[in-house]
This record gives C-alpha cells, structure tokens and sequence, in this order.
C-alpha cells in the first residue's frame, strides 16, 4: 500500500514538473536574463496599421525623414537584394520605402500580412541581420 502511494506521488510529480517549470520560465523570463535570438527590437504590442491587412504579403518598410536623399536610395537598394536573397520566399516579400507620420523616421520596420508591425530596426542595422531574422519568421509563418 505505501508503494502504491509513493509510485503515485512520483508520477503526479514527474507529470507536474514540466507545466510547474513552463509556467516559472514565463512569468519570469524578463527577469532570467535570458538572450533573445533575433536581432530587430520586437514591438510589444505590435502596432497595426489599417489598409494592409489580408493582401498575403509581409512588408520591409523604411521609413526616412523628410526626403529620399542617397542614405535613403542605398537603404531601398540594399532592402531589395534582401529580397533577392531571400530567393523563392522573396515573393512573400515588397518593400515600402515611405516617408510617413505613423511611424518613426529613420527606422527599417517589419509587418506581416495581417497589417502588424512587429519588429524594427535602425536604418545603420547590419542587413544581413535583417535578413536572417526575416528568414526565421518566413520559415515558421502559416501565414502569407
């Protein structure tokens, strides 16, 4: 009868631990220190911007300051061999280069097909960085 006990204890137990060890993980996370993978700063919440939504395209948008000078045509270029890169999920891609007040200047932003912009980064980032983290949420999406 006490093993029966115990063996039932310890299952409860083993069972327990991953929800008990998960639920730690997430209402700590901030404070654990732990690395993020990616290399844009996530939006959180993201912002939704309207008349996007549903078309089955993610969007790069670079948004610049007031106008399209030679820092802001070298952006659009490299954004495009982004897209290039990217190769047959390129497709999945446009991109947007915009002078616009619902966004701040001087940023290269990230949105997904349903209108969210989720991530940005500044307009001096690494592209192959862009790229990568572009790369990740290609391949993961169920969407677009």
């Amino acid at each position: 009868m006490m093993k029966n006990k115990f063996q039932f204890w310890m299952i409860v137990l083993i069972s327990s631990l991953p929800i008990i060890l998960g639920t730690l993980l997430f209402v700590n996370y901030p404070s654990l220190g732990l690395k993020t993978i990616n290399h844009g700063v996530l939006i959180n919440p993201p912002l939704t911007l309207h008349g996007f939504k549903n078309d089955r395209h993610w969007r790069i948008f670079y948004v610049y300051h007031t106008h399209c000078d030679a820092h802001c045509k070298n952006i659009s270029y490299q954004l495009h061999q982004i897209q290039k890169a990217l190769g047959k999920d390129g497709q999945r891609v446009s991109i947007v280069t915009t002078n616009t007040n619902r966004l701040v200047s001087g940023r290269i932003y990230l949105m997904d097909p349903m209108g969210n912009v989720f991530m940005y980064y500044p307009d001096t980032a690494d592209p192959m960085n862009i790229l990568k983290d572009l790369k990740k949420v290609l391949e993961v999406s169920q969407i677009g």
